[in-house]
């Protein structure tokens, strides 16, 4: 079973949360983002876990936490894209949500990120880049320099 990385540092989460591909399911929000450099691209799939205060206080995050970790480390290493990051998000839900219906939830939202991530996977083998966008219409007129 191939080992999952992790994402540690706030700008990592921060790079995904501005990716735009994201799945809201009940238990949990995912959201996934192929890295950029070409040579981490053909590395394992990393994860990074997030439970803000909504969720409740110390010991309910934490349960929150672990819950989701679980469930990632279980649903990752076979749906998973190498060179993809994944940002999986608790929710209220992740609490009481069965844990089977926590592990069919990541997986969907897993498999779903995968199919929207493929185009953007393709095209960093070409252009040697990942998770990059297409600039918006308002930034079509602006100078680079």
């Amino acid at each position: 079973m191939p080992r999952l990385g992790r994402l540690t540092k706030r700008p990592e989460f921060l790079r995904i949360a501005r990716g735009r591909y994201k799945k809201v399911m009940p238990g949990v929000v995912v959201q996934a983002l192929p890295r950029e450099s070409r040579v981490d691209a053909d590395d394992v799939a990393r994860l990074g876990i997030t439970v803000s205060r909504k969720v409740g206080k110390a010991v309910q995050r934490n349960r929150a936490r672990r819950r989701l970790r679980a469930a990632a480390r279980e649903v990752l290493p076979r749906e998973g894209a190498p060179g993809t990051d994944y940002v999986v998000i608790g929710r209220k839900a992740t609490l009481d949500r069965a844990y089977p219906d926590l592990l069919n939830d990541v997986r969907v939202a897993v498999r779903k990120l995968n199919r929207r991530t493929a185009h953007a996977r393709a095209d960093n083998t070409a252009t040697g880049r990942a998770g990059t966008t297409a600039a918006s219409p308002a930034d079509a007129g602006k100078d680079t320099e």
